[in-house]
């Protein structure tokens, strides 16, 4: 049985796409297909808009940022750097990302569906943009 969270998040990822009329930057084989799917750890999801992209992490409820990973702070530059390949599945589009500039955003998703955005900055500490306008 999906835990509700996790469809809560992968719905959410869904309004995205619709909202910013996006297409995954890249395809590899962490790509949610359906509700079912496993999560693997990671970035959440990586989306382009005219030439400009942008880095997600979802978080549920009172989830916090993993602040005590190998490379920094979950959602930091390093951290999004590290991992940016996996997430999109190859290495020429994430050195492309990297080369270009990156938005991160954080979705904090709450009980009742209700969603908050964050612009984080290169550590992904304060000051946070919150509520931003996607």
């Amino acid at each position: 049985m999906m835990d509700s969270r996790l469809r809560i998040q992968i719905e959410n990822l869904a309004t995205l796409r619709r909202r910013l009329s996006l297409r995954l930057a890249g395809i590899s084989n962490r790509v949610v297909q359906t509700l079912d799917d496993p999560l693997e750890k990671g970035i959440d999801g990586v989306f382009e808009k005219g030439g400009k992209y942008f880095v997600v992490e979802y978080k549920y409820n009172t989830s916090q940022l993993n602040g005590k990973t190998a490379d920094g702070i979950q959602m930091s530059d390093d951290w999004v750097e590290n991992r940016l390949e996996a997430a999109v599945g190859s290495s020429a589009l994430s050195k492309t990302i990297i080369k270009s500039g990156y938005t991160k955003l954080l979705c904090n998703i709450l009980p009742d569906g209700t969603k908050t955005w964050q612009k984080l900055n290169s550590l992904a500490t304060g000051p946070y943009k919150p509520n931003i306008e996607i």
